[in-house]
Order: structure tokens, then sequence, then C-alpha cells
């Protein structure tokens, strides 16, 4: 099993301002209303197979990071399982897929 420091992701703030066309990252605003149980898509990367969008329910909300658990199987990336949790920054969501509250 790979080790949560060796799981890299795409920063979306940082994409949305140099490629905004291609990527919008969700608002500060959206992102202060995540709460637990929200559908967020991350951007996972590998530097040998490029990389993969998954979509991650929210499980914890920490001061720093937040965790999730993946919810689909990875195509791309073996390592990356259905249900692994990950930890991931605020920056490293791509999109809000769905909100628990909806």
């Amino acid at each position: 099993m790979v080790q949560d420091d060796q799981i890299h992701y795409l920063n979306a703030q940082q994409l949305a301002i140099t490629q905004p066309v291609t990527f919008q990252a969700p608002t500060p605003e959206a992102i202060k209303r995540l709460m637990v149980g929200d559908e967020v898509q991350l951007g996972f990367v590998d530097p040998e197979i490029q990389g993969e969008m998954l979509p991650v329910t929210i499980t914890a909300i920490n001061v720093d990071d937040l965790q999730g658990k993946i919810l689909t199987a990875p195509v791309r990336l073996p390592y990356l399982h259905v249900d692994q949790v990950v930890t991931f920054e605020w920056v490293n969501i791509l999109k809000v897929l769905r909100s628990a509250q909806a």
C-alpha cells in the first residue's frame, strides 16, 4: 500500500490561475461551505503514469487538511483503491461534485 506522503495531487487553485480555460477551481466561499459527507473531485498525479481525476467523499475536515475516501476504482493508478482514505489540502479540490446537504 502506498503511504500518504507518496500520493501527489494537482493544485487546482494554481491551475485555475495558469490555465483558466481548462480548469475552474471552486471559489474560496464554496470551499468554506464544504462539510463531512460532501463529494469532491481530486486530481491524483504520478510522474510515470500521468494522472487521474477521482471522486472522494470528505470524511474529516481539519485545520490544515481534509481526509476522504476514494469513491471509484482508478484505472491508471493501481496503488489507489475504492474506500482508501487519503489526506489532501483545500487547494487540491478540483470540483465540488455533491453536497451532503442537498
